[in-house]
């Protein structure tokens, strides 16, 4: 064989080899690339304050005046997540975070219903490649973030969620945060 002959087919190789983990890597690239999106359709944010029979009334916040005591603040999102990687995905940590002017945050851990009226914590929300995940997110958050809003002295309300590892190459995020609420 001639050294033309043996180069020719030593480059023919290398290029093949080349092409194919040049596509392997290209094709895993695209399967994890995607992001997660998300839709809050409905939401609804209540003072709690004392009633005259000790307990607490949920009222709207236009009903509220600086003079009255607030105990705390119920929320109920109804929230849409779409997973548009190819490979499964999920978050975990999940909480809702109230951030004042100042900005101080409250956290809350949300709860899903049940069946018969009970709740659970959520912990880890799961999501299938190219699907939805809807969930009703409930809870309360404290007296000082009820005063906050109360006073208009808040910035939003956000949904926050920890991925469970970072994405390719280290760039972007580990923390998913979208906001649910503006005043």
């Amino acid at each position: 064989m001639s050294p033309d002959t043996i180069a020719v087919g030593v480059f023919t190789i290398a290029g093949t080899l080349l092409g194919v983990i040049v596509g392997a890597l290209t094709e895993r690239l695209v399967r994890v690339t995607g992001r997660l999106r998300f839709e809050c359709s409905s939401s609804s944010l209540r003072p709690d304050v004392g009633s005259a029979h000790g307990g607490p009334l949920s009222m709207d916040w236009t009903e509220v005046n600086k003079e009255m005591s607030v105990q705390g603040a119920q929320y109920i999102f109804a929230i849409d997540l779409f997973n548009g990687k190819e490979v499964p995905t999920g978050l975990r940590g999940v909480r809702v975070r109230l951030i004042r002017d100042d900005g101080e945050c409250f956290e809350s851990r949300p709860l899903v219903p049940l069946q018969r009226n009970a709740m659970q914590a959520v912990e880890v929300i799961n999501i299938l490649p190219r699907q939805f995940a809807h969930l009703e997110l409930h809870g309360n958050l404290p007296v000082e973030a009820a005063e906050a809003i109360r006073d208009k002295k808040w910035q939003k309300v956000e949904f926050v969620g920890e991925f469970p590892k970072r994405p390719f190459f280290g760039i972007g995020s580990k923390t998913y945060r979208e906001t649910i609420i503006k005043p």
